[in-house]
């Protein structure tokens, strides 16, 4: 499997750089904001339908876990050679998030492309977290 990770700091270009890759032959999911004022996230299952991610509220950020069990099972189904995973993070340190739909895709023999995005200041640590030791980098910082 050839993976290739997609980083840079916040704002940096990630998603409209796997955005831009998800148009030919990928599967997967892509994560943009769908409210800027009110700080709205969603996961945009390409090929599929749009699921809320969460909400950032004055006393913090709220995260729908329904959603994330929809994704995550909805990434282990997909049935396609070439995968993409915008935004993986703090979540997935811990455990949460797309840890699941990660963790299972990393051990698929019939996955070919697997881009993953996610923040310079924590991609040491999830590589490590997930055992990722031959990869291409592209930092977008």
């Amino acid at each position: 499997m050839k993976i290739v990770i997609v980083t840079g700091e916040k704002k940096s270009g990630k998603t409209t750089y796997l955005k831009t890759i998800s148009k030919e032959t990928f599967s997967g999911v892509i994560t943009e904001c769908i409210n800027r004022k009110e700080r709205k996230y969603q996961f945009n299952l390409i090929n599929k339908n749009k699921k809320l991610l969460c909400c950032y509220y004055d006393n913090g950020m709220k995260f729908n876990q329904d959603n994330f069990d929809i994704v995550n099972d909805y990434l282990m189904e997909i049935n396609n050679k070439n995968i993409i995973i915008d935004e993986i993070g703090w979540l997935e340190l811990k455990k949460s998030g797309l840890y699941k739909a990660l963790k299972s895709i990393l051990k698929q023999k019939d996955v070919e492309n697997l881009y993953i995005s996610m923040r310079f200041d924590i991609y040491k640590e999830l590589i490590k977290k997930f055992n990722i030791v031959d990869y291409e980098l592209i930092n977008l910082s």
